[in-house]
């Protein structure tokens, strides 16, 4: 702006500047707290000088594209980590242009802080035309308390401006579109091999190197009636196949984890009076794996630990925690549900997850009360279960196994694996980097 700035005016607006800049910098990932910081800058200062003032809302109408930009940004780029989308020229092209953008940006606030300081005029395309139409004529005189009319110079800059506003979108728009389609032209994802890997790759071999290989039965005839089992339901409800493990462990537990696999306790299949018991868990699991729950949680726990860590500091595991366990009581809702659906589907009596919980019923304070659990109260699952059930229509209900394999699998499950010491892992097989069925106090009881 051709205007003369005072010395104490320089000093706010170069700050203006220089926080922006800041923060831009070290809260990247979250662009909300930038465009906040710019926010309070201008209403704190929405009584000033107009110099003051214009710079402030400069500051603000950069940072308002580069929120939207950048909030898209790292939602592609989060998805492409957890491969949930595969990198393709034009999203590389978007990427790009994005990293082009936040580099002007930070070239362009230390211009301004130079300028500023020399008395020069500052125009950024687009927004500082901006600018000078919506800053209001006037000026703050804090020893009347009053508004002023401010000097016709920026009168006239303003006037000029509306010429030049649609002029330079439309020259920015065309620029960015030229660079956007020359990048994406240049086909780089059939030059470049890109690994298909992700972080849910890599928390599915974690799981089954901690959790699951040490404690693996291999025995066919012992797997594969449990193979049998959800393969059954799988197949019968139209999903695509899942890995499924048999795990040595007096836990009475089971588990989903990243990708499409579920480890079966030993414990929990001892603990199934009949096979519908057994069928009822394995969908309620099948449903965590259909909903792609694990993932889901990883992926929130990740990201309020980001965003509450920077916006309440020490408090931020309280807030996460109270968060992610109001989500993961939705998430074993929704699977009970789709325990009955599927197994109903399958022409399997659904009846058996109400059953089986009714065991892990323990009368505690947790069975009454989920507020600070991560599971809903045992007898609201068994209620609603039964209410569920009781809506569906009758119908001939069949078997997986007969009667005979399943005394058969549950006589082999209760033989312990030679050379396997349980009562010295019992402890580790509990510990789940991703486990989201964890129901009772002491043995984590899976429902």
């Amino acid at each position: 702006m051709k205007y003369e700035l005072k010395d104490d005016e320089k000093d706010v607006i170069t700050n203006s500047y220089l926080m922006s800049l800041a923060v831009f910098v070290t809260t990247m990932p979250i662009p909300v707290i930038n465009l906040v910081a710019n926010l309070y800058f201008y209403f704190s200062h929405r009584k000033s000088t107009y110099a003051v003032r214009w710079h402030a809302l400069n500051s603000l109408f950069t940072q308002i594209p580069l929120f939207f930009i950048n909030s898209f940004t790292w939602y592609v780029v989060w998805q492409i980590v957890w491969g949930e989308i595969k990198i393709s020229n034009w999203i590389i092209a978007y990427l790009s242009i994005a990293v082009m953008l936040n580099i002007m940006e930070i070239i362009s606030s230390i211009i301004c802080c130079l300028k500023i300081q020399r008395d020069k005029e500052i125009e950024i395309p687009f927004i500082s035309p901006l600018t000078h139409i919506t800053t209001k004529k006037k000026e703050w005189d804090r020893w009347t308390e009053s508004w002023k009319d401010v000097d016709h110079i920026f009168v006239e800059l303003a006037e000029k401006a509306k010429t030049q506003i649609a002029k330079h979108a439309m020259i920015c728009t065309a620029v960015i579109a030229v660079l956007f389609f020359s990048i994406a032209g240049i086909n780089i994802v059939g030059r470049v091999e890109i690994p298909n890997y992700s972080l849910e790759n890599l928390f599915e071999e974690i799981v089954y190197d901690t959790s699951v290989k040490p404690h693996l039965i291999t025995n066919k005839e012992k797997s594969e009636p449990l193979k049998k089992m959800v393969n059954y339901i799988v197949e019968k409800n139209g999903m695509d196949s899942i890995n499924v493990y048999l795990v040595e462990s007096k836990a009475v537990n089971a588990f989903a984890y990243a990708g499409r696999n579920l480890a079966v306790y030993t414990s929990l299949i001892n603990e199934c009076d009949n096979e519908n018991e057994l069928l009822a868990v394995l969908g309620h699991e099948i449903g965590h794996i259909e909903k792609r729950h694990v993932v889901r949680s990883i992926k929130t726990n990740i990201g309020l630990s980001i965003v509450f860590s920077a916006l309440l500091g020490d408090f931020s595991s309280i807030a996460t925690d109270i968060t992610t366990n109001h989500k993961s009581r939705d998430f074993e809702n929704e699977a009970d549900a789709l325990s009955v659906e599927y197994l109903y589907n399958a022409d399997i009596d659904p009846s058996g997850f109400a059953t089986f919980m009714k065991k892990m019923l323990t009368n505690t304070f947790l069975d009454k009360i989920d507020f600070f659990s991560d599971h809903p109260a045992t007898q609201d699952r068994v209620d609603r279960s039964e209410a569920k059930v009781k809506s569906l229509p009758e119908k001939k209900y069949t078997t997986v196994l007969t009667k005979e394999e399943w005394e058969n699998f549950k006589n082999l499950i209760k033989k312990k694996e030679n050379n396997v010491n349980n009562d010295e892992k019992d402890s580790e097989s509990e510990v789940v980097a991703v486990e989201v069925d964890n129901e009772t106090e002491e043995n984590s009881e899976q429902d």
